[in-house]
């Protein structure tokens, strides 16, 4: 009788061995899938975050002048000089002396996205990174509506670049997000297998 349980025993005991293999090769399977999708986000939070920073440093004004400036009925100019552009620095000092806190606001949103981009590669929280998807996707509409339309200079290649910059993050912390959630709900499932098995 004793002999009989042992191999009725058996049966179970190799259903119970393989169930928990299928387990491990699909953790294994899906840990591959993360850290490709982490590589991803990494990529794009650290080069987004680079580009942000970098475009301050590129002509956001061109025009006839030095330096960009708001003259008395608020139109963005450019002093006279041989040098005609304005560097993303040059016009946030200039929107700060002045008082121009629309433009300031676009300004220090970039800044706000590059160092939120930076914490979200060095955070696995779902929270720090819906933040900088909403600062990435709100770049862009900031950027347009703090413009001036009606000035004499146009953009340079600074505010093309952090618009651009600012969808790259915000389509790396959506991936983030994404994986996050994707790995709380497998974590879930290899919780529920390792219970059965």
């Amino acid at each position: 009788m004793a002999q009989r349980d042992a191999e009725d025993g058996r049966p179970d005991e190799l259903h119970r061995l393989r169930n928990r293999m299928a387990a491990l090769e699909q953790r294994v399977a899906h840990n591959e899938v993360g850290a490709l999708h982490a590589r991803v986000v990494t990529g794009g939070l650290g080069a987004g975050a680079m580009a942000l920073l970098l475009s301050l440093s590129l002509p956001w004004v061109r025009g006839g002048g030095f330096g960009p400036s708001f003259d008395d009925d608020g139109d963005l100019t450019l002093g006279s000089s041989a040098r005609s552009m304005g560097t993303g620095w040059e016009l946030l000092a200039e929107a700060y002396e002045d008082g121009r806190w629309l433009i300031l606001v676009a300004l220090v949103a970039v800044l706000l996205t590059a160092a939120l981009a930076f914490a979200g590669l060095f955070s696995g929280s779902r929270g720090v990174h819906v933040a900088v998807q909403a600062a990435g996707w709100a770049l862009p509409v900031l950027l347009l509506l703090a413009w001036p339309h009606d000035s004499g200079p146009e953009a340079g290649g600074g505010p093309m670049m952090a618009a651009v910059a600012g969808v790259v993050v915000a389509l790396a912390a959506f991936w983030a997000v994404s994986e996050i959630d994707r790995t709380a709900e497998n974590r879930a499932v290899w919780e529920e297998l390792g219970r059965s098995v």
